[in-house]
């Protein structure tokens, strides 16, 4: 193919020392440059071309899946309590969103060596994006009744901290452990994440003139974006019949 990766092992280029800033609403284009403010420069030599930017998304799907996804995973599996069971984990649709990180995990094998199938892979994933849109619109509900169930329910909490406790026991550095709640806020923090990294990609094709790449980078970045932007509408529509609702109740 003529487009090549080095083949050299990527450097984590940013700390997101602060999951929780995102907020779940208010995704806009226009906004990416104050979203990458979070991107902390370690060393600037390093962070150039094509590789370093392909690397970088690979490796954040790969943290992902790893670090969220699969941790909740297991504590929904774990979970013997029936309000979490019934109100809570199936909100995050579990399921379908590690089978889509899992299927961008496959494809960006390949992508190292053909850097013009970044377009196709994100077009052939761009139905699959739309489960944050079922996430997205009901989080908020979701999250609340999490902290009114852990403040008010003796089960629930006791269920928690022993689901944590037993899963914070097998991790080797135990600082790295996230609980319950971390994790689950981490999923729509990871997602508005995507079009930044996509972007990225498209402006190191382009510094480097590499026009066909750089096409390619543009029709992902669009997708994704235009994905995350339908997010932002479907969960303001969400929460604003949520409180018309709510308003007709008290009326």
């Amino acid at each position: 193919p003529k487009f090549k990766s080095s083949c050299k092992k990527t450097e984590v280029g940013y700390e997101d020392t602060d999951y929780k800033s995102n907020m779940i609403q208010g995704y806009n284009e226009d906004n990416e440059t104050k979203t990458n403010k979070i991107i902390h420069v370690k060393d600037e030599r390093g962070m150039k071309g094509l590789d370093y930017a392909n690397n970088e998304m690979i490796g954040f799907n790969g943290r992902f899946l790893k670090e969220v996804l699969e941790p909740l995973k297991i504590f929904e599996k774990k979970n013997t309590n029936h309000l979490l069971q019934q109100e809570f984990f199936p909100v995050f649709k579990l399921n379908k969103v590690i089978a889509l990180h899992e299927k961008l995990k496959h494809k960006f094998e390949k992508l190292p060596y053909a850097y013009t199938e970044i377009g196709n892979y994100f077009a052939d994933v761009k139905n699959d994006f739309l489960v944050y849109c079922e996430i997205s619109a009901r989080m908020k509900i979701s999250m609340g009744f999490y902290a009114d169930q852990m403040s008010e329910n003796e089960e629930v909490r006791q269920c928690v901290e022993r689901l944590e406790r037993e899963n914070k026991q097998t991790f080797a550095e135990p600082v790295t452990f996230k609980g319950i709640k971390d994790l689950a806020e981490c999923i729509m923090h990871y997602a508005l994440k995507w079009p930044i990294l996509v972007r990225e990609i498209q402006k190191r094709a382009e510094k480097e003139r590499n026009k066909k790449v750089a096409e390619e980078a543009r029709r992902a970045h669009n997708i994704v974006s235009d994905v995350m932007k339908h997010v932002d509408l479907v969960t303001s529509d969400s929460l604003t019949a949520r409180a018309m609702n709510e308003l007709a109740e008290q009326i």
